[in-house]
């Protein structure tokens, strides 16, 4: 099994719920997907010499990674509140930090989409819970902004455009790559039902 098959199982293997299983596959692929563009823009702050802004990159990122922490424990529901916890906390502080200049708290709606995908059904309060602290960050994020408060940071003007354009071709490639991910799944799960007609049909 390649390195990242392996990652996106980890925890698969300490139950045995199918249901359970793709929402642990969901959220280490979320995981990975997501620390692609923290690494990413931690090559921005490198080339600009934002040295604290790296450095609270670098934080995002060990952060994150104490989601596979849960996972690997079998921790399913804790790892996906964990996941929400740091995505909603990081982004509200960059799109404050950068100011909407930087365009950053266009993620805080792509958060909100992620909870639906992120807890099962029967996990209801935990979407509406992380979507009402989603909405309230990102509701902070505009009237900061708004009320012409300053930025946390310092950060030159070449910086903040960079990631302007990072967050307008980040955002849709990450819906491109949700929505792969999302196809991908729902046609595997399409042909595991055609699979298993095909057995019952046979034993008839």
């Amino acid at each position: 099994m390649n390195p990242i098959k392996r990652l996106i199982n980890i925890g698969t293997d300490t139950q045995k719920d199918p249901v359970y299983n793709k929402h642990i596959r969901f959220t280490n692929s979320v995981f990975l997907i997501v620390s692609f563009f923290v690494v990413q823009s931690a090559s921005i702050a490198i080339y600009y010499n934002e040295l604290v802004v790296l450095f609270i990159f670098l934080v995002h990122w060990a952060f994150l990674s104490g989601m596979l922490v849960f996972t690997y424990l079998g921790k399913r529901v804790l790892a996906s509140a964990w996941f929400s916890a740091v995505a909603i906390v990081f982004v509200t502080f960059y799109a404050i930090a950068f100011t909407l200049q930087g365009l950053n708290f266009v993620f805080l709606p792509m958060i909100i989409f992620l909870q639906f995908f992120l807890f099962s059904a029967a996990e209801k309060k935990y979407i509406v819970i992380f979507i009402s602290i989603s909405l309230l960050c990102f509701v902070v994020s505009l009237l900061w902004s708004s009320l012409n408060l300053p930025q946390l940071l310092p950060l030159s003007s070449a910086f903040i455009e960079a990631q302007r354009l990072n967050s307008l071709i980040g955002l849709p490639m990450l819906n491109i790559a949700f929505g792969m991910y999302s196809f991908h799944t729902i046609h595997r799960a399409e042909q595991e039902v055609a699979h298993e007609k095909e057995n019952i049909e046979r034993l008839l």
